[in-house]
């Protein structure tokens, strides 16, 4: 891994007006070369303090130079020499509905070309070309619930201003773009074959990015793809459960057709949801992913109500949590909700747009507390945590620590 730049430093380069000059572009390439051969002293030598120092300093010099001179991070040629390729998580991790710290652990896929991206695309399989816009996969990071892809979206000729201003139609942190995507994932050595993920077997796969515009030409974001999926289908077209079958090494091809902002619904025309597209197809060959579970917590609980209602197991990682349902063969898992509150009674909020997921990275999951109430008592109060469990038909805490 490269060197960690803080968010505020890749926002002070890339978010300046400022104007271009050779002696500035030359002193830029000689700043971000220090930082390399910071780099890998760093990977030779073991985080010293003076490797530390130099890496500081020239990512200082170049900001400087940047900011001193006035060069212009919008423009898009400019943009393409800061080093954002490979430090996307960096800067997005924090703001996504999916929090996470995966910058300290993710694999890179996509180099950092010296002389800016463009030397990247040629020559990086990860990166893909069509119709006038680039999308490439930059790292990678996965658990034993989820991969996280860090991406950026280039429009050579820049994006339309009505994508831009229908993706810009949120008050969050982050923008949400919508994508079509089709997936194969080989889980050959979990025993289970190769796995789509694909709308026309009627299986999920990704369908959005989370991030935000660097400038008119280009966006960076994350894809958060669920490994746990229980709708998924194998190559002999029959379901599976990967609740406790994530292999520790995995391959995933993923093909991606067209990229959608979501703009205000007009509420006079029923049929225009404000949609704007932006028409491609990016096919990306296998993505060699190693599955990190070292914070990893499986619980088998096989509780349930006199009814039949409750939890088989649960699974937790460093940053989300989710249990399975129980319910009788004469009713449906659908009319039931899983709640769920942490060590400190506080409750924990869904996680990437999964109401059944949960997020747990900077909380006290030591402990926590699992109810499960009826699909209408949660629709008619969810907004009540304290009624919620008044009204559960199960309830049961589960400690980590044991």
């Amino acid at each position: 891994m490269g060197k960690q730049y803080s968010e505020q430093e890749l926002k002070a380069v890339l978010g300046r007006d400022m104007a271009e000059s050779e002696i500035i572009n030359r002193k830029m390439q000689e700043a971000y070369a220090m930082i390399e051969k910071s780099d890998r002293q760093k990977k030779n030598n073991g985080l010293k303090r003076a490797g530390i120092r130099t890496a500081i300093m020239a990512a200082g010099a170049a900001a400087a130079l940047l900011l001193g001179f006035g060069v212009c991070a919008s423009n898009p040629v400019l943009a393409a020499k800061i080093p954002l390729i490979g430090r996307i998580f960096q800067v997005e991790e924090k703001k996504v509905s999916y929090p996470g710290d995966y910058s300290e652990k993710a694999e890179r896929l996509s180099p950092v070309a010296e002389t800016g991206t463009e030397t990247v695309k040629e020559n990086n399989p990860y990166s893909q070309i069509s119709d006038g816009i680039a999308f490439t996969i930059s790292e990678c990071y996965a658990d034993n619930m989820a991969m996280y892809l860090a991406v950026t979206i280039e429009a050579r000729d820049g994006f339309p201003k009505e994508f831009v201003d229908a993706a810009k139609n949120t008050d969050l942190d982050y923008i949400t773009l919508g994508i079509d995507s089709t997936a194969a994932v080989d889980f050959t050595d979990a025993g289970l074959g190769k796995v789509f993920f694909d709308p026309a077997h009627g299986t999920e796969a990704p369908h959005s990015i989370e991030g935000s515009f660097v400038d008119m030409n280009t966006f960076a974001g994350i894809i958060r793809f669920p490994l746990t999926s229980l709708t998924a289908v194998d190559e002999n077209a029959e379901f599976i459960n990967l609740f406790d079958s994530v292999p520790g090494k995995f391959t995933c091809e993923l093909e991606i057709t067209n990229i959608y902002a979501y703009g205000p619904a007009d509420l006079f025309d029923p049929n225009d949801f404000g949609l704007v597209e932006l028409s491609g197809k990016w096919s990306f060959p296998k993505i060699n992913v190693n599955v990190d579970s070292s914070d990893a917590i499986v619980k088998n609980i096989n509780q349930t109500n006199d009814e039949g209602v409750g939890i088989r197991a649960i699974r937790k990682t460093a940053y989300e949590i989710e249990a399975q349902l129980i319910v009788p063969e004469s009713e449906n898992a659908g009319d039931y909700v899983i709640f769920m509150a942490d060590a400190d009674g506080k409750r924990l909020e869904s996680r990437g747009g999964r109401a059944e997921v949960y997020n747990v990275y900077q909380r006290n999951t030591a402990k926590i507390t699992i109810g499960i109430c009826r699909e209408s008592d949660y629709m008619e109060n969810k907004g009540d945590f304290d009624k919620l469990r008044e009204l559960a038909v199960f309830q049961t805490e589960v400690d980590f620590r044991k």
